[in-house]
């Protein structure tokens, strides 16, 4: 096959399994992505698309507003507002930590749903220091965490228990907590307000002027998978009910970039960290996304089976090769030539017309001269006298053992002309 014909049809076969694999995945069920995004776009699991359209209504005659350029857009003169942030960690630049401050000081309410806290941002507000100064909650790792809240009228008969799940299946999770040894005496202002039972504190208010920060450690609560469920929902009414009834900023835009993730969390680590989000780990959550990624590393190793084998090496150009016989025989000629050898000369150029008489037409040389003339006139397609004259000018040569320059040359042309006028 040629090499443009195999082409096209290593690209067909290439085109038609990528169109079996696209119909392949259509008829497969939907699955879905338990990546952890906190998107309030994702209708995944662990998107937040239901808290955010709850959101909507919850406030009878105030609006949602999503922030997407820059926290800048808060109001500074509005009082009782809220803003709410959910994901993993937040990025603010200093002018925008001061922006947000100077909104909960002027009244407002803000909630942060957090797995790894802003310490620098934080001890601009309390130095903590029950706590060491460290802002930085711990970490249980469980499948399991049971939540309520202090405050009598919140507080729920019995802990709920939320589970987390990863495909279908339970899951170890990071559950982020504030130890019990972090509260004393010498920080009032700081309050408990929801516990994970036997643990320590995922919920804290903090004051800041005429307004609050509210400190949430497992962000993971208020995702679809936990608020679609019965006591997923109760738990985030409750947790929302700290909020005052005024409009809700939500911050989409300070969501921490992912080349800012610090590195994956592991059971080994005591505080949490933020979970690394690759562009890799996206396409392979994605089932059509995942089947081309995987189609391209097949072709690729197909590639590299069939095209790293041991290819035929470049044939160097070369000479054509002399015909040193010839050159052989132009000197030998020469020599003896100029040594007046004429009758030698004659002999071996007697020889070389009979081999090649044997070697093109198959004719050995005979004893009967007439004979072998025909032949040889006959298949070199020339004529009879002018082999006849070769053989009877070196028969002279032969009887006499000895010829002349002139007989030598004579005898010459007529070879040159048997070569020039045979087929």
């Amino acid at each position: 096959m040629q090499r443009p014909q195999l082409l096209i049809g290593i690209l067909l076969s290439a085109g038609l399994l990528i169109g079996l694999l696209v119909w392949w995945t259509g008829q497969q069920p939907k699955r879905f992505s338990w990546r952890t995004t906190y998107q309030l776009e994702s209708k995944e699991p662990y998107g937040t698309f239901v808290i955010h359209q709850l959101l909507r209504q919850y406030f009878p005659g105030h609006t949602l507003t999503d922030i997407r350029d820059s926290i800048a857009q808060l109001p500074l003169s509005q009082q009782r507002a809220n803003y709410i942030f959910v994901g993993q960690g937040i990025s603010l630049s200093p002018a925008e930590s001061d922006h947000l401050l100077a909104f909960v000081e002027a009244g407002n309410t803000a909630l942060l749903a957090l797995q790894v806290m802003p310490e620098d941002f934080l001890t601009r507000l309390s130095s903590f220091s029950c706590s060491g100064g460290s802002w930085s909650p711990e970490t249980h790792w469980d499948t399991l965490s049971r939540v309520n809240f202090k405050h009598p009228d919140l507080r729920f008969e019995k802990a709920l228990p939320m589970v987390f799940h990863t495909a279908g299946n339970s899951a170890t999770h990071p559950w982020g907590y504030f130890p019990d040894r972090y509260f004393c005496d010498a920080e009032p202002n700081i309050s408990p307000l929801g516990t994970m039972l036997g643990k320590g504190v995922n919920l804290l208010r903090l004051p800041h002027g005429q307004g609050f920060f509210y400190l949430h450690t497992q962000p993971i609560l208020l995702t679809n998978y936990f608020v679609l469920q019965e006591s997923g929902r109760r738990y985030a009414e409750a947790l929302l009910s700290h909020l005052e009834e005024g409009p809700i900023y939500w911050d989409e835009y300070s969501r921490i970039s992912d080349r800012m993730a610090q590195q994956n969390n592991n059971p080994g680590d005591k505080h949490p960290r933020l979970e690394s989000d690759s562009a890799l780990s996206y396409v392979l959550s994605q089932p059509p996304l995942a089947w081309a990624w995987y189609l391209l590393l097949g072709l690729g190793l197909l590639f590299l089976l069939f095209g790293a084998k041991r290819r035929q090496a470049v044939v160097p150009v070369w000479e054509p090769n002399t015909n040193t016989s010839l050159e052989f025989i132009h000197t030998i000629g020469w020599l003896y030539f100029h040594r007046s050898s004429h009758f030698q000369l004659a002999g071996l150029a007697i020889k070389l017309f009979h081999t090649h008489v044997l070697e093109r037409y198959g004719i050995a040389l005979q004893s009967d001269a007439a004979d072998y003339s025909r032949q040889v006139a006959t298949r070199a397609g020339v004529e009879e006298s002018l082999v006849n004259d070769i053989l009877q000018l070196y028969a002279t040569f032969e009887r006499n053992q000895k010829t002349d320059e002139l007989q030598l040359t004579i005898f010459n042309r007529r070879l040159e002309a048997f070569y020039r006028l045979s087929k």
